[in-house]
């Protein structure tokens, strides 16, 4: 029964991930880019944009992740959309 406890902790994994609130997101995906762990980061820069929250912090952040990945469309809309937030940032 090895997977049966692998399904359900992924399962719970997910549910917390639900529960959290903006800022929880931020910080989650910035302590995971800050330790390298860059797929966990992409994940909740992801989800908080999926969630429709605005940053333009995560989105640069994003950007640059996508960007190493090779995802390079995706990557220069995730910039446009850091700069359209704080065009400072240009």
């Amino acid at each position: 029964m090895k997977g049966y406890g692998e399904k359900s902790k992924s399962k719970k994994k997910n549910n917390q991930k639900l529960q959290l609130t903006k800022e929880q997101i931020i910080i989650q995906a910035f302590k995971f880019h800050a330790q390298g762990n860059i797929l966990e980061a992409a994940k909740y820069y992801q989800f908080f944009i999926d969630k429709g929250f605005k940053n333009h912090r995560v989105f640069l952040n994003h950007g640059v992740i996508l960007k190493s990945l090779g995802e390079l469309q995706s990557s220069e809309l995730s910039f446009r959309k850091a700069i359209e937030l704080n065009p400072n940032l240009a």
